[in-house]
């Protein structure tokens, strides 16, 4: 760099230094306004992305994501249990698509589920995904189940390119349905298709805190094979190759 271009580097540090000084901005404010600089001037930084615990560089990295396969036998046949996407999904705001449970791992901290208590560490990706599902396959009262992160197995692994350019590992898992489980899931997809209040407070439960739209309005109840075969539209096509190895894996 030009001795120019490194006086004008300082003398934008400290505008933004006197800034900041500002004795009116708290710890979490100043946070907030560096966090939105980098994030608009240092493409493509995630939109989700913080400086809590982050490392910039010029190698790009790629994050994490778990989703899992909801499965169980009838009558010999195997099932698949999706849910419907909402309209927090801009895809899903017109057009019915389908998904499975799932979503990014959080590397700064464990937020916990029903069986795993929070922790300062990393959340690992059985743990995020056993989250997600209690997050996302709601009643209107809550989670339909509770689920222990060691029921699940890994199945699957994918790179998938966001819209907004991050580029996204996302591991594929699978859980087996107890009896029990099949029965409430059964109820739960019935009484989403007869009950408009019950419909409309499961989703409730699943508003995204950013756009203030559900992430879930519905569930449905598919074979395997149609699902791997492609016979139900989904929100994320990558998941497909999930339904194939967990088609191709008999229990």
């Amino acid at each position: 760099m030009t001795t120019l271009t490194v006086n004008k580097i300082e003398e934008i540090k400290d505008g933004i230094n006197l800034l900041l000084d500002d004795p009116d901005l708290g710890e979490e404010e100043r946070k907030t306004i560096l966090t939105d600089i980098v994030r608009e001037n240092w493409w493509p930084l995630s939109r989700w992305a913080n400086l809590d615990g982050a490392v910039i560089s010029d190698v790009e990295k790629a994050t994490v994501g778990s989703g899992v396969a909801m499965l169980f036998r009838e009558d010999g046949v195997r099932k698949i249990l999706l849910l419907q996407a909402g309209p927090h999904y801009p895809r899903a705001a017109n057009t019915v698509l389908y998904t499975i449970p799932g979503g990014f791992n959080n590397l700064i901290y464990t937020k916990g589920s029903s069986q795993v208590s929070p922790t300062k560490k990393p959340e690992n990706p059985r743990i995020a995904a056993a989250r997600e599902v209690e997050e996302e396959l709601q009643t209107a009262e809550g989670p339909l189940f509770s689920i222990d992160p060691d029921r699940l197995r890994p199945m699957d692994t994918d790179l998938i390119v966001l819209p907004w350019g991050e580029k996204r590992i996302v591991l594929g898992l699978m859980m087996e349905l107890t009896a029990d489980e099949v029965t409430k899931a059964k109820q739960h997809v019935q009484r989403l298709a007869s009950d408009a209040s019950y419909k409309e407070a499961a989703a409730a439960r699943t508003i995204n805190d950013e756009t203030g739209k559900p992430e879930v309005i519905g569930a449905a109840i598919f074979d395997l094979d149609a699902a791997a075969a492609g016979h139900c539209p989904l929100l994320h096509e990558d998941q497909r190759s999930l339904f194939r190895a967990v088609k191709a894996y008999d229990v």
